[in-house]
């Protein structure tokens, strides 16, 4: 009972001390303004404030420009602001150089994890290597032959004398059905070979869940990551976290086994890597693939594959398993909760993450694009994966998780942004992957040879002559003026273009500038006639997530004062 009353004892001076400082910050006056939300009645009010205080880096440095300015002294930056539930209070403090340095930080952990987790891939690929040796039938015809009477003799011998992956791909040769197929007549001798296929085929599957594993690992560290960024809005903070993840997996899924598996140092050419220097470093990773041949897909095939399946069916199941997942934590729990508070909290559900769903869609959406020139089949996953996500987050949402907040459209514009990389990529794997395949050089189907000389042979030649090879085939020449085209058509809408499409309109008499009435009502009739969703208000004591900081039962002179206050903040926060 005495510790127990001490105990009690402690928690009660910590609260009273707890309550002392509360009231000690309430009472400060002389605290600095960070930012001020403005509620506008009109649409045109709030593009006419921004257009008025609209500063360039030149307005700064001449005082007598048209600009206005706080007080005629100090230059605002004013900005059209995000929806009242989607801001994040607590983050508004960090800006400028403080926002520098935290990004620059977590670009540089990122990178740092995802060297990691190459280091990790390289690790496994040079154990599987070990097991194998490419080559198929060219180590075989090379190799002790099936009908020599000394055959055994010679491949045990090969184990001492030169190395283990000769030693098995001999017995390959000697044990495989597509090959010697001694295996049913010699099972005694052709057992370390069946003893390594296993072990090979094992060895794929470590690979395949070690990338699986890596990526979950790199999402929960991801998240930390943006987060620590300071984000002012929860859309800013799920676009970054959006970006980590899906920057991380698809360099996992997707281009750390090809940069693995691939023999770049054949392939690039050899001025062009003394000239990088990375000649070195293409000499030191244990790749063996020069091109999407047989062996390409039976090795690097194989896995993407495997991880598209995967990646096709495991977010959507997780998604779908929180409906399940919350109805039994309600029925469990609910008579356990001690408060109204955590009551609610436990029927709310957990927090829907729209990024994470957003990176896995992204990641698979690219993963598709990058190999479905080669492996058409992947298309037919991309559909299933997008069909059931739909019904996955329809059902979660409904059912499961916590009323999203109001989301701006930065996201959504990311996303939207990202679709034309995609395409690139799409373009360009197809040039690459089209190269391969036995088809007539373009001059034969009537393409000028000038275009040939331009397009390949000056861009490619510096590349190697793989290359050169590869982009003449008509197929592969096709998609590589594909990419060209649709390159340049992306350049000049993203720089000069717009400019260029207001000019136009102006010469040929419409007024670019010229205001679209939507008829939307004015923000006070909108109000009275309940047609806002979401929040009404910047006041933050009337946002759910902040709420209970500004509810607690502490003894305040000025209490009573505190709703007046809020029905004085309605309109700025």
């Amino acid at each position: 009972m005495n510790s127990c009353a001490y105990a009690c004892d402690r928690v009660v001076c910590r609260q009273r001390s707890l309550d002392e400082q509360i009231i000690k910050l309430r009472a400060k006056s002389d605290f600095k303004s960070i930012c001020v939300f403005v509620t506008f009645n009109e649409d045109k009010g709030q593009t006419d404030c921004v257009q008025a205080y609209a500063t360039g880096l030149l307005s700064r440095f001449f005082p007598n420009s048209k600009v206005k300015k706080f007080r005629n002294k100090h230059h605002l930056s004013v900005k059209r602001a995000p929806e009242p539930s989607n801001v994040l209070w607590e983050n508004l403090q960090h800006r400028g150089l403080d926002t520098f340095w935290r990004n620059l930080a977590a670009n540089a952990i990122t990178v740092g994890l995802l060297i990691g987790s190459l280091l990790i891939i390289l690790f496994v690929q040079m154990q599987q290597s070990q097991l194998q040796v490419a080559g198929g039938n060219l180590v075989c015809l090379n190799g002790p032959q099936v009908d020599d009477p000394n055959v055994q003799e010679q491949i045990m011998w090969s184990r001492y004398s030169q190395s283990n992956q000769i030693y098995q791909a001999y017995l390959m040769c000697y044990c495989a059905p597509q090959y010697g197929n001694m295996l049913p007549s010699q099972p005694a001798f052709c057992q370390a070979y069946v003893n390594n296929e296993r072990l090979i085929q094992i060895m794929s599957f470590v690979a395949v869940v070690t990338i699986l594993a890596i990526n979950q690992l790199l999402e929960r560290i991801l998240n930390t990551l943006a987060a620590f960024t300071k984000p002012h809005t929860i859309s800013g903070l799920e676009t970054r976290i959006a970006k980590f993840i899906f920057f991380a997996q698809y360099v996992n899924t997707a281009l750390l086994v090809m940069l693995v598996n691939g023999q770049w140092s054949a392939v690039v050419n050899p001025q062009l890597q003394k000239t990088l220097g990375i000649t070195s470093i293409l000499q030191s990773l244990p790749g063996t693939m020069k091109d999407t041949n047989s062996d390409w897909y039976a090795l690097v095939g194989e896995k993407v594959f495997m991880q598209t399946v995967t990646a096709s069916f495991t977010p959507n199941i997780a998604t779908l398993a929180k409906w399940p997942q919350a109805v039994v934590m309600q029925q469990l729990l609910k008579e356990r909760m001690l408060t109204q508070r955590e009551l609610d909290r436990l029927y709310e559900g957990p927090e829907y993450l729209l990024s994470k769903r957003y990176g896995s869609m992204l990641n698979i959406m690219f993963v598709i694009l990058t190999y479905a020139s080669s492996i058409p089949t992947l298309y037919f996953f991309g559909i299933v994966f997008f069909v059931t996500a739909y019904w996955c987050d329809k059902i979660a949402i409904l059912r499961a998780v916590k009323k999203p907040a109001q989301y701006d459209e930065k996201l959504a514009v990311f996303c939207t942004n990202m679709m034309s990389v995609g395409t690139l990529i799409h373009l360009a794997f197809g040039s690459w992957f089209f190269g391969y395949i036995e088809a007539d050089d373009i001059t034969t189907l009537g393409v000028p040879s000038i275009f040939k000389q331009i397009f390949v042979e000056d861009v490619m030649s510096g590349l190697g002559t793989m290359f050169v090879t590869k982009f003449s085939k008509a197929p592969a020449f096709f998609f590589y003026i594909s990419f060209i085209i649709y390159l340049s058509f992306e350049i000049i809408s993203r720089s000069f273009g717009p400019a260029l499409y207001h000019i136009v309109l102006k010469r040929i008499g419409r007024d670019a500038a010229e205001e679209i009435k939507e008829g939307n009502p004015t923000f006070f009739e909108a109000l009275e006639n309940m047609e806002l969703s979401g929040l009404d208000t910047y006041n933050i004591k009337k946002n759910d997530r902040y709420r209970d900081a500004f509810t607690s039962d502490v003894a305040d002179d000025n209490d009573e004062d505190l709703e007046d206050e809020e029905d004085a903040d309605d309109n700025f926060g």
